[in-house]
């Protein structure tokens, strides 16, 4: 665990008539380091879907040019994190990075509607802690994915005060 002090700068916005695996393919190009997804729920489990990408981003990239339709999907760079919703009338967005200026990885979500940009937090504690990884691939059918999850997570927390105000998963 680590305490770093730090400011997060915040932008949000919604993309009209957009889909999150349509920005999803977008947001792929910026190359994050890890990708959480949770797929529109439907009667038959997506083949090859484990839900979090590390390293490798090829078959969430295959999923998303099969069409695999996403209700929210959350992208980690070593800046900051984006979250992303499906709504009836487009997506909504989030993004947070630490301060300095607009990543690039920031861009693909910028033409967007109702954007704002509120006053950075500033004076964050940062924590770093790691994530426990349970696996029962067997049990949930999940064979398959055997190797393609990471072998170690970390979650970086950021707190003002004794609040959670975020927080970003990496490697």
């Amino acid at each position: 665990m680590s305490d770093t002090a730090v400011s997060l700068r915040v932008a949000y916005g919604v993309l009209p008539q957009a889909t999150v695996a349509g920005a999803a393919r977008q947001l792929l190009a910026t190359a994050p380091t890890i990708v959480w997804c949770e797929p529109t729920p439907a009667r038959t489990r997506l083949q090859h879907f484990p839900g979090l990408w590390t390293g490798s981003l090829d078959g969430l990239g295959k999923h998303l040019e099969g069409e695999t339709s996403l209700d929210e999907a959350r992208f980690f760079w070593a800046t900051g994190w984006a979250h992303l919703l499906q709504g009836r009338a487009g997506i909504r967005w989030a993004a947070f990075h630490e301060a300095g200026d607009d990543p690039a990885w920031l861009e693909p979500l910028l033409p967007t509607q109702k954007g704002e940009r509120p006053a950075p937090w500033s004076g964050l504690r940062r924590e770093r802690r790691p994530v426990l990884l349970v696996r029962d691939l067997k049990r949930y059918g999940l064979e398959e994915l055997q190797g393609q999850l990471p072998d170690t997570l970390h979650v970086v927390e950021y707190h003002q005060g004794t609040d959670l105000v975020g927080w970003k998963l990496e490697h």
